[in-house]
């Protein structure tokens, strides 16, 4: 789900005429669609994915698409012919078309299934330092420092399911000790996150792995809840509080 990740993607979402989306999930995104081509699970796939740091590993299906659901590739394919392209007849084929356009993937069109491969991706092998300018706050308050975690499920976290993180360590709002202190927060405590606009709310954790001056939220907490407080170029900055119950 695009709205998960990008600040201002719901609204230009809702501004267009028609919405097709392809997907194993069934998200809000989704949900506001006109049309939904519904994705078998990658475990139904058939071909090669490549990680970050160019390790390519083929794959078989392991079950077969439920439903109506269908492969990505399967989809795209139907989708090309309907618009009158011409794409390669399978995935062994795409595959082999990419090997020919881009050398360094002929290892990868090579391997027998189950087996994987490092690509040989030329780099310089120096590194340089560029200056950065301090990032402008919105306002006053704590700053909002946001990533993905890396144990929160995603198609989970989409749906917006209780047991995204099952541990929960990241469905939690993250306060530095030195914050926490100040402003008599304590593991567990339910605090609040507001820029006078936008509200957050989940338990906390009070940490040192967070700086003072800021708090940690994943960008996968409550279906990317964090990305609606990003809604300019600077740094949101926003007030934290434990709520009064009524």
């Amino acid at each position: 789900d695009p709205t998960m990740r990008l600040p201002g993607a719901a609204a230009a979402l809702d501004g267009l005429d028609a919405r097709v989306v392809i997907d194993n999930v069934a998200h809000e995104t989704a949900k506001r669609a006109t049309a939904v081509l519904a994705e078998g699970r990658a475990y139904a796939s058939r071909g090669t994915y490549t990680q970050g740091d160019f390790r390519v590993q083929r794959l078989e299906p392991a079950i077969a698409p439920e439903g109506d659901a269908v492969t990505c590739f399967a989809a795209l394919t139907a989708l090309a012919g309907a618009l009158g392209v011409d794409v390669p007849a399978d995935e062994g084929a795409a595959l082999a078309a990419i090997a020919n356009e881009t050398p360094e993937y002929q290892p990868a069109a090579d391997l027998i299934i189950g087996e994987g491969v490092r690509l040989e991706v030329a780099a310089s092998g120096q590194g340089s330092t560029a200056p950065v300018a301090d990032a402008v706050a919105s306002g006053e308050g704590l700053r909002i420092i946001t990533g993905r975690d890396q144990y929160t499920a995603t198609d989970a976290a989409a749906l917006r399911h209780p047991e995204a993180e099952r541990l929960h360590r990241y469905d939690r709002i993250q306060v530095s000790e030195e914050d926490a202190e100040r402003l008599g927060i304590s593991d567990d405590d339910e605090v609040e996150l507001t820029d006078g606009e936008v509200t957050l709310r989940a338990p906390a954790t009070v940490t040192d792995r967070v700086p003072e001056g800021a708090v940690y939220v994943s960008s996968l907490l409550q279906g990317g809840a964090v990305v609606g407080f990003f809604r300019g170029a600077t740094v949101p900055a926003v007030r934290v509080g434990v709520p009064v119950p009524a």
